[in-house]
């Protein structure tokens, strides 16, 4: 399960969790409503939060975002990964392989490649978001978000003090 972990500011006494978590990191709306309905899916210094309660500065609040399940069947692929962390990763993606898988393409893709690598490295619930697009014959850089907090940032994010863990 992934965790993000948010320190809040002491210019940010008093406001809600919600427009805190909306406001000042950054996460969505729809991620907001999802954790609501997680058992501990929201809490600040380690203790369950509404999202109308009021944090102070110095609180932590921690995200406990759910695990993702992964339609996309692994399949052992080559694949070119340039960057990865918790939340992103970069992946290079040769000419003529598909994104996503589709009904001429359901086991040759590159979310079936990224799906296999995920499952070798003890992720087998991280989603393959991906940011941009290419074309089926054009390659070039893919930015793909491992969660749905990381796919709905900005490219520049505001995001005060986040730690994952």
């Amino acid at each position: 399960m992934p965790v993000l972990q948010f320190a809040v500011p002491q210019e940010n006494d008093g406001i809600s969790v919600y427009n805190f978590l909306r406001a000042k990191c950054g996460v969505s709306y729809r991620l907001i409503k999802k954790l609501k309905r997680v058992p501990m899916g929201i809490t600040a210094n380690g203790i369950h939060i509404r999202t109308i309660d009021p944090l102070h500065g110095g609180d932590f609040v921690q995200l406990n975002i759910p695990d993702d399940e992964n339609p996309t069947a692994p399949v052992e692929l080559p694949i070119d990964i340039l960057y990865e962390d918790e939340h992103i990763a970069v992946l290079n993606k040769p000419p003529h392989m598909p994104v996503h898988p589709a009904r001429e393409h359901v086991a040759d893709t590159l979310a079936n490649a990224f799906s296999a690598h995920l499952m070798r490295n003890g992720e087998p619930n991280a989603a393959f978001r991906v940011i941009n697009r290419l074309d089926r014959d054009t390659s070039g850089l893919v930015l793909t978000a491992k969660n749905s907090h990381a796919a709905s940032l900005p490219t520049r994010s505001t995001t005060p003090s986040v730690r994952a863990r």
